[in-house]
């Protein structure tokens, strides 16, 4: 039997060295074994790595039992979008069990189970094979399991996991897998294991890797650092319970939450070490990845007491909301907001970052010169956000995560994620941020500076904060105010205006040609067909409109605009056919001479120029007002169209127009 696995990974070995396969790539299925011997170790000579095994990550003594027909029962776990950069939609179910390097291990799937994994390894580091390696370069493999009896290897072992396709192992299902070949990995489950006695089973393990679980986030450790741990309890609790303060409360997420999107991820996170990492001294993702050296900074429980910065910072970078807020010049800053925090909870602020602090005061408080945010040094840029701290508590930064979580859309550029920040900021305070984040350098767009404006400015108690010392003994309650519970918003942010109750009050004439369907209430209903559009009377002349061409629109209430949009004729690109200048009028009495002017506004020639068709792109025109108007009814004029040439000669014909949008808000 041994002859026969020593000539077939003889082999393997050989077509290694030729072809140089990748270890990383899914490992094949051993062949079906001959005779009884089905699970018989493979001496380390079998083994074309085993140098490399004995450096990175170890042997596992002969002595240490193989577990046969092993049970684990699986749990699904759904995992929800909470808008973070790593979270993981394939969990990995820890089994106990560690493989041997180049030992078979038997894994047996339920009938109907189609979409099981087995995975062998805690790294996920592949490293430049042509590189200075100190490890070999690809040590995890991943395995596609069929329903049946599975055999799999890794010339490396490691830990072994289960995992299912994203989506296909979802909360509420169940299955269990049975494991043969493996050898009990010394794990520490907070909550289950006796600490004296698993301190016992760690000193007298030759295990090279084993865990130390909690509900929020797993360790996956060499023994060589589990076994200094005095008091496993306490360092899990720690990391636990900072996982929950620091970062899901932080957010406003907690397990109970009734709204999904609200829930903390019940998968817990990851955290392993490796000799040489593929990225940095460590990184982010799921695992979180530490060098050789930090496995003192995740169980050392003084140096976790004190702030674990690297620690804490890559844990950071998984809760980042790149998708809605969090913009580029913030991707090694809003990761250190939970320290903060930290820091803040435990009253344990470092003076070492006091500073940085000072910089950054002397920095907002400077008058009358450009500033820029993003030329701010890394240490000095996180100043901003802990003045909006000090002056409005941490609340608002569950309040920001809570928006983000619960907008329907992304933020596509940078300049879309500081507007979303700077409202939903603003929100929060109740009051006016602008000056502010210019005292910051932070840019915001015409339309936020305008809906920024429409709230109370900033107390006189509070007026130049940015300018102030920043006091270390002075600081808000962790969380005094929930979203509902915040400063009330006295004045209202623009949105798009429901139409629903909208109709058209009066307009100029009968349709083009007769046509009853081509009518003005077409440009308020939500039909987006392209051939649906108001065309005005064909019987006067263009492109200067004689007589002018108006239509009065009832919104059925009184509103404040403040940005409005019209879509052009999108079934004929001919240019004639639009117009070029129109003004809009808003009033309380549609029949009445009291019309408030909100503004003329220009569509301009098609971009291939005067004559030349519109594309599609260039159908959709936004109009930021220069001030709100308020009132019930609108009253859009249009003046002129787009010319045929630049010899612009009256000829008869009407115009067309396929929707009219307004922003603003209620009164």
């Amino acid at each position: 039997m041994k002859t026969y696995m020593y000539l077939w990974m003889m082999l393997l070995a050989m077509t290694h060295a030729s072809c140089k396969e990748e270890v990383i790539a899914e490992a094949p299925l051993l062949p079906d074994l001959v005779g009884e011997e089905s699970n018989s170790n493979v001496d380390l000579m079998e083994n074309p790595h085993w140098m490399w095994v004995q450096s990175f990550p170890g042997l596992v003594a002969n002595a240490e039992p193989r577990l046969q027909g092993e049970t684990r029962a699986l749990h699904g776990m759904d995992w929800h979008d909470a808008r973070i950069s790593t979270q993981p939609k394939e969990p990995w179910y820890s089994t106990g069990l560690y493989a041997p390097p180049a030992e078979v291990i038997t894994i047996t799937v339920p009938e109907g189970i189609t979409t099981a994994n087995a995975r062998i390894g805690s790294t996920h580091c592949k490293l430049d094979p042509n590189g200075k390696l100190a490890r070999y370069h690809s040590i995890f493999t991943t395995h596609a399991l069929a329903p049946g009896e599975n055999r799999i290897y890794n010339y490396f072992g490691g830990l072994i996991y289960i995992y299912f396709t994203s989506g296909t192992f979802p909360e509420g299902a169940t299955t269990t897998v049975t494991i043969s070949g493996g050898v009990k990995s010394p794990d520490f489950v907070l909550g289950e294991t006796d600490a004296a006695a698993w301190k016992a089973e760690v000193a007298n393990s030759s295990v090279p890797f084993a865990e130390m679980r909690s509900p929020r986030i797993i360790l996956m450790l060499p023994l060589e650092y589990l076994r200094g741990i005095e008091d496993p309890t306490a360092v899990m609790t720690f990391l636990n319970t900072m996982f929950i303060e620091d970062y899901d409360t932080y957010l406003g997420m907690s397990a109970d939450e009734t709204d999904p999107r609200d829930r903390s991820p019940k998968c817990p996170f990851r955290f392993t070490i490796d000799k040489q990492l593929c990225a940095g001294s460590g990184h982010s993702g799921y695992p979180m990845m530490g060098s050789w050296d930090w496995g003192s900074r995740l169980t050392d429980l003084a140096r976790l007491e004190g702030g674990e910065w690297g620690v804490m910072h890559e844990i950071g970078h998984n809760f980042q909301m790149g998708s809605t807020w969090n913009f580029s010049a913030l991707v090694e800053v809003s990761c250190n907001f939970h320290i903060m925090r930290y820091l803040h909870r435990t009253n344990r602020w470092r003076e070492d970052k006091k500073s940085a602090f000072e910089q950054g005061v002397a920095f907002a408080s400077l008058e009358g010169v450009s500033k820029s945010f993003e030329k701010l040094d890394l240490s000095v840029a996180i100043t901003p956000f802990m003045q909006l701290v000090q002056t409005y508590d941490w609340g608002l930064f569950r309040y920001l995560a809570r928006k983000a979580r619960h907008y329907a859309g992304t933020s596509g550029s940078d300049q879309d994620k500081k507007d979303f920040f700077a409202l939903a900021a603003t929100e929060y305070a109740g009051e006016d941020l602008t000056p502010f984040f210019d005292a910051w350098g932070i840019t915001l767009s015409t339309s936020t500076r305008t809906n920024l404006a429409l709230f109370n400015p900033i107390a006189a108690e509070r007026a130049d904060f940015w300018k102030r010392p920043f006091d270390w003994d002075v600081f808000p309650t962790v969380i005094s105010r929930t979203e509902d519970e915040r400063v009330p918003v006295i004045k209202k942010v623009s949105a798009d205006l429901p139409r629903a109750g909208w109709t058209i009050h009066s307009v100029i004439g009968p349709p083009t040609g007769g046509d009853a369907a081509q009518t003005a209430d077409r440009l308020i209903d939500n039909d987006e067909s392209n051939a649906r559009f108001w065309a005005s009377p064909g019987s006067g002349k263009r492109p200067i409109y004689d007589p002018q061409i108006w239509v009065i629109i009832d919104m059925n209430q009184v509103n404040t605009i403040t940005e409005i949009t019209v879509n052009l004729r999108a079934n004929n690109l001919y240019p004639w056919l639009h117009p070029r200048i129109f003004k809009m009028e808003v009033s309380d009495d549609a029949d009445g001479d009291a019309w408030t002017d909100a503004g003329t506004f220009e569509i301009p020639a098609p971009a291939a120029g005067i004559g030349k068709n519109f594309t599609a792109s260039e159908t959709a025109r936004s109009y930021l007002l220069d001030a709100p108007v308020t009132g019930r009814y609108i009253k859009l004029t249009f003046i002129e169209g787009q010319w045929r040439n630049a010899a612009h000669a009256q000829e008869t014909g009407g115009m067309g127009l396929r929707k009219f949008r307004a922003k603003g808000y209620e009164n």
